[in-house]
């Protein structure tokens, strides 16, 4: 089941991508922006939660 849903999110990124670079959608290019800000939300959370593992576990 996850490996469906992980096909399905590459199919649509892909899909967005080509109608952004090929078809110049301001809307595809919309969805694009709003992506990479949620994958530098999803990074940031990583980071803050692997520093307060540490500060709770130490080194």
């Amino acid at each position: 089941m996850k490996a469906v849903l992980v096909w399905a999110t590459l199919l649509f990124l892909l899909f967005v991508v080509v109608m952004a670079v090929v078809f110049r959608s301001e809307a595809a290019r919309d969805i694009l922006r709003f992506a990479r800000r949620m994958l530098w939300a999803y990074v940031a959370l990583v980071v803050v939660l692997a520093a307060i593992h540490l500060w709770r576990e130490g080194f």
